[in-house]
């Protein structure tokens, strides 16, 4: 600790612009001196392995590591907000105080990726309303328990989850409140979600929630041809599949639009902006597959919303076959969504 009092402060939360300044730097340099090509790659290559090492902590809590990664728990500059990271991915969040400070009581709003006004959030009460009675819900994927705020009385939401780290994380009443204040007595199968799940009984469940996506690195075998038979199979005569695909390095979208096509299910697919980042409200891109166009209620009729036909110029991706570079390549031809 060199720097003291309010340098040391500035340097911890500029950390990222400071990084990525020396690096530009650096590159520009061996540009005008003329370094080969291979000194000017090992120097973007070292700037970004920093900048992914040395993230913006802001308000940091605590870090919480498991075999299946490092997780970060964050408070925002302005103590409102607890953001939980994946590297560079946030996975959840909730806000713990209002604007003058004082601690949010009551029920939290789910937000992030699951906000009323989303993909997610609108599938959810789209299906509800179509049912017209209590929901019988499958979530893959804890995160912070966002979900479980999503749940209304006499419903039945069943969670998996392969890493128990994340389910303390969320449990836990100085991150997070979601678990405690919506399902206090959370009880999550904890393994891997798709060994589990296709043990779960055939035409159970009303929705199907897949939250798995979102990380740097994709559970592949969560979104592939024989993946999607075990959700169709566990699936209740009208349910609907809800895939949640928002990835900034992959477009997933017509991935699960293909394995859908290739189980005889016709997909509608979310894709906006909700232009709220500042208040923790994202944009979402979201799939939601059924059999027939009535199981999705109000969705079919939505202009956010877009039924989407599987592109035969592209593999559908099974257990044997997959492609990443197809999908890196679509989100840089694309641009995020």
């Amino acid at each position: 600790h060199w720097l003291g009092g309010r340098s040391e402060d500035w340097l911890r939360t500029n950390i990222v612009s400071v990084v990525s300044g020396i690096g530009a730097l650096s590159v520009i340099t061996a540009v005008l001196f003329r370094a080969n090509r291979w000194s000017v790659a090992a120097l973007v290559a070292v700037a970004l392995t920093l900048m992914r090492i040395y993230p913006n902590e802001e308000g940091h809590i605590d870090t919480v590591r498991s075999f299946f990664g490092v997780h970060k728990i964050q408070v925002t500059a302005d103590g409102r907000y607890h953001v939980l990271l994946h590297g560079t991915t946030i996975h959840g969040a909730e806000l713990m105080r209002n604007a003058d400070g004082s601690p949010v009581t009551g029920r939290p709003e789910p937000i992030t990726y699951y906000h009323d006004s989303g993909g997610i959030g609108q599938a959810i009460t789209a299906v509800r309303e179509r049912k017209g009675a209590p929901l019988r819900v499958a979530v893959i994927g804890v995160g912070s328990g966002t979900l479980a705020c999503a749940a209304e009385p006499g419903e039945d939401w069943k969670f998996f989850e392969i890493d128990q780290t994340m389910v303390d994380a969320a449990r836990d009443p100085r991150y997070f409140s979601y678990l405690q204040n919506c399902a206090p007595d959370f009880k999550p199968v904890i393994a891997d979600a798709r060994l589990t799940f296709a043990k779960e009984p055939d035409g159970l469940y009303d929705l199907i929630i897949v939250d798995a996506y979102s990380s740097d690195a994709i559970p592949i075998h969560l979104a592939t041809e024989e993946a999607m038979k075990i959700y169709k199979d566990k699936l209740a005569p009208q349910g609907a599949v809800v895939m949640h695909v928002s990835n900034r390095h992959l477009e997933l979208s017509s991935v699960i639009v293909g394995i859908a096509d290739a189980n005889d299910l016709r997909s509608w697919v979310f894709s906006e902006d909700s232009g709220r980042d500042d208040e923790y409200i994202f944009s979402t891109s979201v799939v939601v597959s059924a059999r027939q166009e009535a199981d999705i209620g109000k969705l079919a009729s939505s202009e956010q919303w877009a039924e989407t036909e599987a592109d035969e110029k592209q593999w559908v991706w099974t257990d044997d076959y997959s492609n990443i570079i197809g999908a890196l390549y679509r989100r840089l031809r694309d641009g995020e969504q």
